[in-house]
């Protein structure tokens, strides 16, 4: 009987078998070796870490939030909405506030890296929540497709409210 496991990669377990023929551990694909294609079935109920997730979601630092909005122009990456600004949606007035989105959802890719840190708003980033894009663009036109929101009348909107600080919030 091979040797058989469920490899975990972070948090995706993948089912890995070794090859007699080919003398190595090869992922299982469909139900054959990835290696040299051969037919096996996977039984396994062991599971082997091959790589630590990480521990824990976290935010950017203060440094990398003030450098993300100096690159983003002190907008939302997705809506391109200046935080602080109003917006009405759903009928009611909004004040958009930054928060810090994982452009790769931490769910998937255990990332806590500067580059995949990116601020939006509080609306689009309940919008994207942990769904993958293959662009910024794509995902951007996904989130304002579903935004529904619109700019105030400017006589009745003066400023931000007093607890907004520079856009950034957690």
């Amino acid at each position: 009987m091979a040797a058989r496991h469920y490899a975990l990669y972070g948090n995706i377990a993948l089912p890995r078998e070794y090859c007699p023929s080919c003398r190595q551990w090869a992922l299982v694909i469909d139900g054959r070796l990835a290696c040299c294609n051969n037919s096996t079935e996977l039984g396994a109920r062991r599971t082997k870490r091959m790589s630590e997730a990480a521990d824990v979601r976290r935010q950017p630092t203060e440094e990398e939030k003030r450098e993300i909005l100096l690159t983003q122009e002190n907008r939302c990456l997705y809506c391109q909405q200046p935080f602080g600004s109003a917006v009405i949606r759903k009928e009611k007035l909004v004040w958009l506030k930054a928060t810090w989105d994982h452009l790769v959802p931490f769910s998937y890719s255990q990332n806590n890296y500067r580059y995949n840190f990116v601020a939006a708003c509080q609306i689009c980033n309940g919008l994207k929540g942990s769904l993958i894009f293959a662009t910024v663009e794509e995902a951007q036109t996904y989130v304002v497709s579903l935004s529904e929101v619109q700019q105030p009348d400017e006589s009745g909107v003066e400023q931000a409210p007093p607890t907004w600080e520079a856009g950034i919030h957690d």
